[in-house]
């Protein structure tokens, strides 16, 4: 797709990747990928995080058709392999990136494909004349923290959630 930036850079066979705005035809796509991360995310932090398909497809759509569109997909040799959804905002007068979320298909994990991602991100971030980029990472995801701390982030803070229930 001509709206893609190819990503410089050779890490683990990663060559070929592309990052771009995500559009409304890729949203099956999306849906398939964001359930089998929901699904491994349960699984190794043992939670219980659903979501229907219109709720995803909503959760895509919502951004995507606004010009503020800030859900980015990954593509490896023409094949979208996964998603960088996040925020700009102002924090204490700064210019803050939050990455919501960044998601590999499991097939494509551990192939140097997220490495390259955040190494987009960074530069998107510069390029936006950001401060300061932040993210969460599951507590049990041992190999998204080391790769984060590896490139440069710092653990700033503990994140905390609880699960409600209640009746309609």
């Amino acid at each position: 797709r001509d709206d893609h930036k190819k990503i410089k850079g050779n890490f683990g066979g990663a060559v070929g990747m592309k990052v771009g705005k995500a559009n409304k035809d890729e949203c099956d796509i999306y849906i398939k990928l964001r359930k089998e991360y929901m699904a491994d995310t349960n699984k190794r932090e043992k939670i219980n995080l659903t979501k229907t398909d219109s709720e995803i497809k909503k959760e895509f759509l919502t951004p995507v058709n606004n010009k503020n569109n800030n859900i980015y997909s990954i593509e490896y040799n023409g094949e979208v392999i996964g998603y960088i959804n996040f925020n700009l905002f102002k924090n204490n007068g700064k210019k803050t990136l939050y990455i919501n979320d960044i998601f590999i298909s499991k097939n494509f994990r551990g192939k140097g494909h997220g490495k390259l991602s955040m190494e987009w991100i960074i530069d998107f971030s510069k390029n936006k004349k950001c401060n300061r980029i932040g993210l969460g990472a599951g507590a049990k995801n041992k190999r998204a923290q080391k790769m984060y701390e590896k490139i440069g982030f710092k653990i700033v803070g503990v994140n905390y959630g609880m699960d409600l229930k209640w009746k309609n």
